[in-house]
């Protein structure tokens, strides 16, 4: 049976379960690569100083001149262990197990690092500045696996001195005797000499997945089945030999398993020889997997992006910097978006408020006509106390001259109860007029409120929600954060298309026919770009009816622009608005000078006339076909 043309479909499935995951996957193949590099970098480089980025990593500066870093971080989504280039960020007060580390290792030297065999597993051999020999030499035993990752000193006896992160899945605190995770029993790629060895690892596992209930897919069957190769690697190796994932080990002919043996063979002669070929697969700015055997088949039928490196650390840390840089993203723009809903939310009870204040109020405007009548009815009323708290007169402004009954005091006098009427009637007047104005301002702030949480739920970096923030601050609905922390900057990423962007102005776009386009960040810099940056003949484009920035398109004075130009300027405005999702937008363009700022409006709110509108339905894809 011929079960070729599966390429496509076992990439895309390996990648929709890396696509999903929360972390950067990197197999213990690839840091058979990191270990290589560290080795050559840092054996017997004498220790500058120990550092703490953060509660759960540590930074291991050696070298002449502290040249190199050793970051070793157990974080629960970002564990790794890596040489780094920039050296991040330390913690004002280091931690107990930096302390420690520095009492044994400053001034020491690193002897050397070792796998242990092909898991994540990593043993580094100190020599601290009071040993006497190598034999007194101490091991920082690092486990890479996930949120049980962890670091352990351990002594020369082989027990723990101290843990990074206590209580994690594997309990060994001080004291105990450090023992490595249970080795898996899986074959290394290159002790998978012959065809049918091979075949018969795949067709054992698959057989073992399939009792246990699990999916036996030839991609998942050799994850599980070779040591080191993750899902990302086995994609590949599948993608190679143009393989289908859909289809289960059990199912291929003779063809397909020689394919894949050629496949894997070729691939575990480069791994034995150490033939690095470090890359990793990105989907937009997001790293959605790395191997330093290569994943651009893979990659390529998932349409996503690839990026070469010159290391396997560059990669590693190229790949976490920008996971990194998204979570800190997402973090930020949760925390703002929870900071402005629930100041939307006070202004709308406001509203809903203020609006109850105006019925009752109407309600109050009757009391004019009680008045009337009881002042067109004074004859039969007489000039005293009427004595009774409710008389009946007529209404002579209605042609049948009904009888109203009206409740009165009956201390009063008819023209007094009609004074006292004219008085809370001018009450509820001024207080109409007062409640229409407030219910204004309200929903003025209400609708500015809105255009804010779109654009915080549309900010493509640090830089637009650090943006918006300052512009919240500036105008009182924020307090400044202490020592400036939301000016931190992190990597950029996630802009449909090239762009230059600043923290000072609006972002810079290209069309393919040369037009700038600039989108406003923020409310306050739409103001800026519309009425301060733009030019009266320049094209400004918004969502009709909807929160979103404003977007000018540079031109020259009575100069025709392109349809192309006009749609990609149209596309960014729908794209960075609230109907992001919606298909068939609706976008009002006209030029700068026929936009126009009520007196008191709230950042970004202006009126506008002599447009046109454009229909659009803004995506990715779509502006990259626009833009330069």
């Amino acid at each position: 049976m011929r079960l070729g043309g599966g390429e496509s479909e076992v990439a895309g499935r390996a990648l929709n379960l890396l696509q999903e995951a929360s972390t950067v996957l990197v197999d213990a193949l690839t840091y058979r690569a990191v270990t290589a590099e560290i080795q050559a970098e840092l054996a017997g480089a004498r220790v500058d100083r120990v550092t703490a980025p953060a509660r759960d990593s540590v930074l291991i500066t050696a070298g002449r001149g502290g040249k190199h870093g050793l970051l070793i971080s157990a974080s629960p989504t970002s564990a790794r262990i890596s040489l780094v280039t920039e050296a991040p960020g330390a913690l004002s007060e280091p931690t107990p197990f930096v302390m420690l580390l520095r009492k044994h290792l400053d001034g020491g030297r690193i002897l050397g690092i070792e796998q242990l065999g092909l898991d994540r597993v990593f043993r580094i051999r100190l020599e601290g500045w009071a040993d006497r020999s190598e034999e007194d030499a101490k091991s920082l035993v690092v486990e890479i696996m996930g949120r049980g990752s962890n670091a352990f000193l351990v002594g020369a006896s082989g027990r723990v001195i101290d843990v990074l992160r206590r209580q994690v899945r594997r309990d060994m605190g001080p004291g105990a005797t450090y023992e490595p995770p249970q080795p898996q029993d899986r074959p290394e790629p290159w002790t998978i000499a012959r065809y049918e060895q091979f075949e018969a690892t795949l067709l054992r596992v698959a057989s073992m997945r399939q009792a246990r209930g699990l999916d036996a897919r030839v991609d998942q069957v050799l994850s599980a089945a070779v040591a080191g190769v993750g899902p990302a690697l086995a994609a590949e190796v599948c993608a190679s030999a143009d393989v289908p994932a859909g289809a289960g080990v059990s199912e291929f002919d003779g063809a397909d398993l020689q394919r894949l043996w050629e496949a894997f063979s070729a691939f575990a002669a480069d791994a034995r020889r150490g033939r690095f070929l470090h890359e990793a697969a990105f989907d937009g700015s997001k790293p959605v997997a790395c191997s330093s055997w290569g994943i651009s088949r893979m990659a390529a039928a998932r349409g996503l992006s690839v990026r070469r490196f010159d290391s396997a650390c560059s990669m590693l840390e190229a790949c976490f910097g920008a996971a990194e840089a998204i979570e800190t993203l997402t973090v930020r723009r949760s925390a703002l978006r929870r900071n402005v809903s629930t100041r939307l939310e006070r202004v709308r009870r406001r509203i809903e408020a203020q609006l109850a204040d105006a019925d009752r109020a109407s309600d109050d405007l009757r009391l004019k006509r009680f008045g009337d009548l009881l002042t067109a009815n004074l004859h039969s009323l007489g000039g005293g106390p009427l004595r009774q708290s409710r008389v009946t007169v007529l209404d002579y402004y209605d042609p049948d001259m009904p009888g109203v009954v009206i409740e009165v005091d009956p201390l009063l006098s008819a023209v007094e109860n009609a004074q006292r009427f004219y008085r809370q009637y001018s009450r509820a007047a001024r207080a109409q007029e007062a409640i229409a104005e407030n219910v204004a301002r309200a929903r003025d702030e209400e609708s500015y409120l809105e255009s804010v949480l779109e654009m915080v739920d549309s900010a493509d970096d640090l830089d637009d929600i650090d943006a918006i923030r300052n512009e919240l601050e500036i105008l009182g609905y924020l307090r400044p954060e202490p020592n400036g922390t939301n000016r931190a900057r992190g990597r950029r990423g996630g802009r449909p298309a090239a762009a230059e962007s600043t923290s000072l102005g609006p972002t810079r776009f290209a069309t393919k026919d040369g037009y700038d386009v600039l989108v406003g960040r923020n409310n306050l810099q739409n103001d800026e770009l519309t009425f301060r940056i733009a030019r009266g003949h320049d094209l400004w484009f918004h969502v009709k009816g909807s929160p979103g920035s404003h977007v000018v398109l540079r031109k020259s004075a009575r100069e025709t622009v392109p349809d192309e130009a006009m749609m990609a300027a149209a596309m960014l405005a729908a794209y960075y608005s609230r109907e992001r999702h919606s298909s068939n937008v609706a976008v009002d363009c006209t030029e700068v000078r026929n936009v126009r700022k009520p007196k008191g409006a709230a950042p970004g709110r202006v009126i506008y006339d002599s447009h046109r509108t454009l229909y659009v339905t803004p995506s990715k894809e779509g502006l990259m076909s626009y833009l330069g």
